[in-house]
């Protein structure tokens, strides 16, 4: 899909988002070689490279000059001279076609035609050599297929010879007065796209107008791929203007080339009307025409063209007037797209960007117009008089809500003719009708005479919908096809079939009206052991849309929906944070004051808090981990969706399994932890220091004493005094005496406390003074830890959560009938069960991960100033421990109070999500109503 900013696919942008819907198809690929050439006009027709008549073609270096055709020799022509082929009027005899198979001729054409379906050139011009040799005629046909042969020579790369030939055989048809025909100007301008000619082939195809020849989709593509291929974006567009003019309509290939040219010559409008084009005919197109779009989007022209400011009442009207999806006011707003893969759910809502695909409209008249010319195409293909009395047996009994097409509902899935079956649909479309009557039922007369109908309960059946009117079976000879179709459409019902349509009937109705109808109307039947289910056309039209109205970047926050959800997330986190924040900070104290013989309770803790720092000690640091959590738990939620949206790719249910969420959720947890840590870690060091006690302050006199390089290291940090005098009177008992031995101390970073210990927690509390004495990398000190813990965290939760989820959905779906087959057949789930399951969740995830959490708590506790990191790394300093604490991040020391505070860290947990994701749900709810 697609969005702009000032923002795929999405394709976003400062205009309107625009959904393309994908499917795979082959385009034909024309592979061109260089080829120059003199070219002079003459008022003739075939007059294009003059050379006396004469003489040979000349090939050099793959560059050609041709013989024109003697202007003369085109008169005869254009005067329709009598040709060479014959016909026998009247109805031929057996013996007349047997000979005629059996003549040179016939014996030719049946050659010829062999070397057509294997692609033997070489074999196809001997025989032709021989022919002319031997005086045999050749006809229409054969020089066509010739011509076809010498144009698509070598699988579509042009030969020397092909071309060499082509023109050769070309100038013989016009010699030989065979009138030239549709096919004829055809392979001649795939001739001139082999000599990467595309005037050629273009005049080509102007000049069959003169034969009272209408041109073809397949006359127009090598001249219009021979400009797009040369990038002549004006004179591509000269021949789709030809193509409309004769009332030829573009498909995917040839408009896809057109948006291509128009993309690199950056002519926005272009491909605003390409893209419009293969909306209204295509659809749906195929991945080589996505990337195409995509290509432009993506490019820099793209980003360049729109409209700064529009008329959004004309916006508005242009989307009612085209029935919904598109405005045709061209790129609205200006800057970059965001270009992004997306899908949409049942509802057709884009899971990218949260617009809702819309169901188009069509116009009534449109439907009045296709059913009476579907009526008198059917009264040409069948017997008149039974259709008329068709339409007539319609109008007693009429109108229906749906119609079935009964012969092809009977059989899905079966061997035999299945009565029961149909009538089991019957009935589902009987109860599903406002007004409770039977649909029309349309069968064969040998579907109700004979076979299966003969069974007494088939005939009870069938005098059943007789009697109701709902029963109409179609003459012998017949094709039911033409029935049920011209029922549906003029009813403008739904028409239940799994028959796709596809065949030589209905591409004869030849309008884009067809597609759009069957969308809106075709009723799907799917067959298993659970039973029969009616697929219902989708509640939006599956085509390119441009929805809404756009936005740029700067009005990003303008946007309905992103607001919504981006404040409901937000203010659910912070609220739980904010309720559960004293049990975190008592949590905290309680896993980092604890050793082996010292065990905290989490009464003594609060009550220290609260003598050393008050009430609102329990709060300090609060608001950096609304903020670590507000950017975590995003990164956490929005990594997952990421990750499992690739798992229910082309899952009908759209389920997620639990090994899945588990998988997804440590993949979370790992990236959460990285955006996280710094937050968490400024919160524990203020936490730690609300239960901290004072350090008396220094005179002003020892402050000004202190050396450059501890100031430089912390700056305001003065030793402790009496520390340092305990030191030096240790040292001074040394045989060596320094001068100045209490100086030298203070200018030693090792002793920058006093006492050859790191400071404290306390004086290290805030994020300058981190960054002064540890450096940077202090803000993801246990990195390790943490993310183990939050992979264990992340992986717990989600697959706890889905579990629990499954469970409650399995239960809500006991006793329903019918017994459903998908989730959202259940409905879901109100806010509180979901709620409850996210607590629950959160508080096992706490247990299983708790023991990295303290790990983590503890060596962020820890104060390791730069150069007692760069001592290690000097002293390659190896971390104690087994293999595995090394690899988390646990220290020898704490195996023994890795579970302090386990009960804490639950609680916290489960009531934290419990409040977050039922406020979330309740804010959304709110603010969207």
């Amino acid at each position: 899909m697609l969005q702009r900013t000032s923002v795929s696919q999405i394709f976003s942008r400062a205009s309107s988002p625009l959904l393309l819907m994908v499917t795979t198809r082959r385009i034909p690929l024309i592979s061109f070689l260089q080829c120059s050439y003199h070219t002079l006009r003459r008022p003739s027709i075939f007059s294009y490279h003059h050379h006396p008549f004469a003489l040979p073609v000349k090939f050099t270096s793959r560059r050609a000059e041709f013989c024109s055709l003697i202007s003369s020799a085109a008169a005869r022509i254009h005067e329709s001279s009598p040709t060479v082929t014959t016909r026998v009027s009247g109805r031929e005899t057996k013996a007349q076609r047997k000979a005629a198979r059996n003549s040179p001729e016939g014996q030719l054409r049946v050659k010829i035609d062999m070397c057509s379906k294997s692609g033997d050139l070489t074999e196809a011009l001997r025989l032709y050599d021989e022919a002319r040799r031997d005086g045999i005629p050749v006809t229409q046909h054969l020089y066509n297929v010739l011509l076809y042969l010498c144009s698509s020579s070598n699988a579509g790369s042009f030969s020397d010879l092909g071309l060499k030939r082509g023109f050769e055989i070309f100038q013989q048809m016009v010699i030989d007065k065979i009138d030239p025909n549709e096919a004829t100007f055809t392979n001649a301008a795939r001739l001139a796209a082999g000599l990467e000619d595309p005037d050629m082939a273009f005049d080509l195809v102007k000049q069959m107008k003169d034969f009272d020849i209408p041109p073809k989709l397949r006359s127009y593509g090598p001249a219009l791929f021979g400009y797009c291929e040369k990038e002549m974006a004006e004179r591509a567009y000269e021949v789709y203007l030809h193509m409309n003019e004769t009332g030829v309509v573009a498909e995917e290939a040839e408009l896809s080339a057109l948006l291509k040219v128009s993309s690199h010559a950056g002519k926005g409008d272009r491909v605003y009307e390409m893209i419009h084009r293969l909306r209204a005919t295509v659809r749906q197109v195929a991945d080589s025409s996505m990337e195409i779009i995509e290509d432009w989007f993506k490019s820099e022209g793209g980003g360049k063209i729109g409209l700064g400011k529009w008329d959004e009442r004309k916006v508005r009207e242009g989307i009612v007037k085209g029935g919904g999806g598109w405005h045709g006011q061209g790129w609205l707003g200006n800057g970059p797209w965001r270009v992004t893969r997306t899908q949409v759910d049942d509802e057709g809502v884009c899971r990218g960007c949260g617009e809702k695909l819309v169901c188009i409209d069509i116009d009534p008249r449109e439907t009045e117009h296709f059913a009476s010319a579907l009526s008198s195409l059917a009264c040409k293909k069948e017997v008149k008089s039974d259709f008329i009395r068709f339409q007539e047996w319609l109008r007693r009994h009429g109108p229906f809500d749906a119609v079935v097409d009964g012969a092809n509902i009977s059989l899905i899935n079966q061997q035999h003719f299945n009565f029961h079956q149909l009538n089991n649909v019957v009935n589902q479309l009987r109860e599903m009708s406002p007004s409770k009557r039977f649909p029309l039922i349309i069968l064969h007369k040998s579907r109700v005479t004979g076979g299966p109908a003969q069974h007494p309960k088939n005939q009870a059946l069938l005098e059943r919908w007789v009697k109701s009117g709902a029963l109409y079976a179609t003459p012998p000879g017949s094709n039911d096809d033409w029935y049920w179709l011209y029922a549906a459409v003029s009813f403008k019902g739904l028409l239940v079939t799994n028959d796709e349509m596809r065949d030589h009937l209905f591409q004869l109705l030849g309008t884009s009206f067809f597609p759009r109808w069957k969308e809106k109307h075709q009723v799907r039947l799917s067959v298993s052991t659970s039973g029969l289910k009616l697929h219902m056309p989708p509640p939006y039209s599956i085509v390119i849309q441009m929805l809404g109205l756009g936005y740029s970047m700067d009005e990003l926050l303008k946007n309905h929906l992103f607001a919504t959800h981006a404040i409901a997330g937000a203010g659910s986190v912070a609220l739980g944070t904010a309720l559960t924040y004293p049990l975190d900070t008592i949590k905290v104290l309680t896993q980092v004051g604890s050793s082996s013989n010292k065990q905290l309770t989490p009464l003594s803790v609060l009550r220290r808090v609260q003598a050393l720092s008050g009430n609102s000690g329990v709060y300090s640091g609060l608001g950096w981990l609304t903020s670590g959590r507000i950017v975590g738990l995003g990164t956490r939620f929005g990594v997952y969706e990421i990750l499992t949206a690739f798992y229910k790719d082309g899952r009908e249910d759209n389920y997620v399994y639990v090994h899945e969420a588990l998988m997804a959720g440590m993949a979370a947890g790992a990236l959460e932890s990285l955006t996280s840590s710094p937050f968490e870690f400024v919160k524990l060091r203020a936490q730690v220091t609300s239960a901290s006690c004072a350090r008396t302050s220094t005179p002003s006199t020892e402050s000004r004493s202190v050396g450059p390089v501890i100031s430089k290291l912390l700056r305001g940090y003065t030793p402790d005094v009496k520390a340092l005098s305990h030191s030096t009177a240790l040292l001074s008992t040394l045989s060596t005496k320094h001068p100045d031995l209490v100086g030298a101390l203070r200018e030693h970073p090792w002793m920058m406390t006093g006492s050859g210990r790191p400071p404290s927690v306390s004086d290290v509390s805030k994020p300058s003074h981190v960054i002064s004495l540890e450096g940077w990398s202090a803000f993801w000190r246990g990195i390790r830890s943490g993310i183990v813990r939050d992979s264990v965290f992340g992986g717990t939760f989600f697959c706890t959560w889905q579990f629990l989820h499954r469970a409650m959905l399995d239960w809500k779906a006991v006793g329903m009938v019918p017994e459903p087959r998908f989730d959202d057949e259940i409905g879901p789930l109100s806010p509180l069960a979901v709620s409850a399951a996210a607590g629950i969740s959160g508080s096992i995830a706490a247990a299983a991960s708790h023991c990295f959490d303290t790990a983590k708590c503890r060596f962020q506790c820890t104060v390791l100033p730069k150069y007692l990191r760069y001592e290690r790394a000097l002293l390659k300093w190896r971390r104690p421990g087994t293999r595995f604490e090394r690899a988390t991040g646990i220290h020898p020391a704490d195996r023994n109070v890795l579970f302090r505070g386990i009960w804490l860290r639950m609680a916290r947990s489960g009531v934290a999500s419990f409040v977050i994701i039922g406020t979330y749900y309740l804010a959304v709810d709110q603010l969207l109503s």
